[in-house]
């Protein structure tokens, strides 16, 4: 982190960037034994913001690491599931010695993508059948093979595969449709959303400071190298997680929203994979801690689930709801409320008058979004209808106003 100190990227990417990079340094030379499940440290993680948020400046920051440390495949432009699986199967064998002496051969690369949508295709059936690969390789067992046409099979050896990818709300609501958000991608990516833009420094500089602690990722990737072996549960550890895993399988079970359940049925997964990195992020020890996992919960919760919902609430087969999902954000980037008629000139070019009405009324039925008109003191005409967000409503006019708006004559806060 000090490292990302003088730049703008938001410290949220910071995070998951170092995170990723450490997951692709690591690779499967450590793991979690959960019975039947051998859990990896490999991650996919998706960068969602507006455009100009500085996800590219917090990924390339991660690539030029890995490019620096050097032992670590990575691919910037791999177009389609062939040339990636050709890749891992041609270009990607390491091979390191087992705890018991043998040597293990595993496939990794790291992708660092500028675009998600462009990577999964723009057209649907092409995105299904990408995501439908990402989700197969990313926990598997043994080999994977692909049959090429003219060229046989390429088979890849124990793969290994880290993403590192940037969208915008607009690009999922656009391109991800629900058909492929059932896919497994919400079991396994980690949608990181950041809505705040960072504060602005206006001449970017690498102190010494800066530099020090990039040498010193650098210098301590070194010493990982020779880190091979099973995360061991410090005692009581399975003792406390085993009532955390139960409330979390009686969460699923009540959940109804297929996204949201897709990811807490992996949840567990995920916080495996980022408590192994979290203590390997302070010193090169294989213990299973419950503090650890604690902290990976915390990460998830603060800074996936909490966001969650909003990145995908465009998707669907209903054309308006990428226009729903626009105007949530617009009213969210106003402070939690806009003046309707703001609302309808910035988006009257996607869709016609009645259409806005239609997804307005929409949004007002289901809870998202609190209509409130302003009228004129003395005759009692609207003279401005506002969009509230149900949180903005209640803290400003909630406890003051019905639900007929603000005091006549005056504009809402």
């Amino acid at each position: 982190m000090t490292y990302a100190a003088g730049c703008e990227s938001p410290e949220n990417f910071d995070i998951w960037s170092a995170l990723v990079s450490l997951a692709s340094i690591v690779g499967r030379r450590v793991w979690v034994n959960n019975g039947y499940f051998i859990y990896y440290p490999n991650l996919y993680v998706v960068f969602v913001a507006a455009p100009g948020g500085r996800k590219t400046t917090a990924m390339v920051m991660a690539q030029d690491l890995l490019v620096d440390y050097g032992k670590v495949p990575i691919s910037c432009d791999a177009a389609t599931k062939e040339a990636v699986v050709q890749e891992m199967a041609q270009d990607c064998a390491r091979t390191f010695i087992g705890p018991d002496g043998s040597p293990v051969t595993y496939s990794p690369l790291t992708l660092c993508l500028t675009e998600l949508t462009h990577f999964l295709g723009t057209n649907t059936q092409n995105a299904e059948h990408m995501i439908d690969f990402l989700t197969t390789i990313y926990d598997k067992v043994g080999v994977y093979k692909a049959r090429t046409i003219g060229r046989g099979t390429n088979e890849v050896v124990a793969p290994y595969l880290n993403l590192i990818a940037c969208t915008t709300n607009d690009a999922i609501s656009k391109y991800l449709k629900s058909s492929v958000l059932t896919g497994g991608i919400c079991r396994r990516a980690m949608f990181v959303k950041q809505t705040e833009r960072s504060k602005p420094i206006a001449w970017p500089k690498i102190t010494k400071e800066a530099q020090a602690a990039r040498n010193a990722c650098l210098a301590y990737a070194e010493t990982l190298e020779n880190l091979v072996g099973e995360f061991i549960p410090e005692p009581g550890f399975i003792e406390w997680y085993t009532p955390w895993y139960d409330a979390l399988h009686a969460e699923v079970g009540k959940e109804t929203n297929f996204i949201r359940q897709g990811y807490l049925s992996s949840k567990h997964i995920m916080a495996f994979k980022l408590a192994m990195l979290l203590t390997l992020s302070e010193k090169p020890e294989l213990i299973l801690r419950v503090d650890a996992f604690k902290a990976a919960v915390a990460l998830l919760e603060s800074r996936v689930e909490k966001e969650m919902l909003s990145v995908f609430e465009g998707t669907g087969r209903n054309e308006l709801n990428a226009l729903s999902n626009r105007l949530l954000i617009m009213i969210r980037g106003s402070g939690g409320k806009l003046r309707q008629k703001t609302a309808e000139m910035e988006l009257w070019r996607d869709a016609t008058t009645p259409e806005l009405l239609q997804l307005i009324q929409h949004l007002v039925k289901v809870g998202q979004v609190v209509q409130v008109d302003q009228k004129n003191a003395k005759t009692g005409e609207v003279i401005a209808r506002w969009l509230y967000l149900p949180e903005t409503y209640q803290t400003e006019l909630g406890d003051s106003t019905s639900n007929a708006g603000p005091a006549a004559g005056t504009p809402p806060p």
